[in-house]
C-alpha cells in the first residue's frame, strides 16, 4: 500500500470521527437546551429572594411577603423533573420551593396573627437562615444545567 493511500483512509477516519462527534454534540446540547433555560431562570429567582431574605436576617423583619407575586419555579418544573434524575437532589428542590410557597400563601396571615415574642422571633430568624442555606444549596443543584 502506498503512503498515499494510507493518509487517505486516515483522512476519512478522522473525518467520519469528528462528523460523528460534531453530530453527538448538537444532539446533546439541544436536549440539555430547555432544562438550562429552566436552570437558569430559576437560579437568577434564587438570587433575588436570597437578597431579599438577606435583607430581611440583617434589618430584624418579617418575611418580604408582597414582594413575591409569581414565581419561575412552577413554569420550569416538568423540564426539570426531567432534567434532575438523582431523587435526592429533586428532592431538595421540591423541598426549597415547597417552603417558598407556603410562606409565600400563609405569610401574611402568619405576619398578622403572631404574638411577636421573643422565642417566635427567633424561630422565625432561623427559618429564613435555613431557607437561604437549602436555596444554595438547590442553586448549585441547578448549576449543573445551567451551564
Amino acid at each position: 500500500m502506498d503512503s498515499e493511500a494510507i493518509f487517505g483512509l486516515l483522512g476519512v477516519g478522522v473525518g467520519g470521527g469528528l462528523t460523528l462527534g460534531a453530530d453527538w454534540f448538537k444532539t446533546w446540547r439541544g436536549e440539555r437546551s430547555p432544562a438550562r433555560v429552566a436552570a437558569r431562570a430559576v437560579i437568577r429567582e434564587f438570587r433575588v429572594i436570597d437578597a431579599q431574605l438577606g435583607q430581611c436576617i440583617e434589618h430584624g423583619y418579617g418575611w418580604p411577603w408582597e414582594r413575591f407575586d409569581e414565581y419561575e419555579w412552577p413554569a420550569h418544573e416538568p423540564v426539570l423533573a426531567a432534567a434532575v434524575t438523582d431523587e435526592l437532589q429533586w428532592r431538595k428542590l421540591e423541598d426549597v420551593f415547597s417552603v417558598l410557597m407556603i410562606l409565600h400563601a400563609l405569610g401574611p396571615d402568619l405576619d398578622r396573627d403572631r404574638d411577636h415574642s421573643p422565642g417566635e422571633e427567633e424561630t422565625q430568624f432561623q427559618v429564613l437562615v435555613t431557607l437561604r442555606e437549602d436555596m444554595t444549596e438547590a442553586g448549585l443543584i441547578l448549576g449543573r444545567w445551567a451551564a
